[in-house]
């Protein structure tokens, strides 16, 4: 189980810093960007709710691990 939270960790984190870089770059020439901006929509301009969701899960996972510890 902590396994899979750390990885959701990975994946929000991730996801986060490519939409903030997307909208960053959504001006230049970047194909990229604009087709990831037109896919995600609002998740776009507001990559906060998945940083958001990254740290929420670390917290957790950061907890699952300190409980793991002390039953141990």
């Amino acid at each position: 189980m902590k396994h899979l939270i750390l990885f959701l960790v990975v994946v929000c984190a991730a996801a986060s810093f490519v939409f903030f870089y997307a909208a960053t770059v959504v001006t230049s020439e970047a194909h990229w960007a604009t087709q990831v901006c037109t896919a995600v929509g609002d998740l776009c301009h507001r990559p906060l709710s998945f940083a958001v969701a990254a740290a929420a899960l670390a917290s957790l996972w950061l907890m699952a691990a300190l409980a793991a510890a002390f039953v141990e």
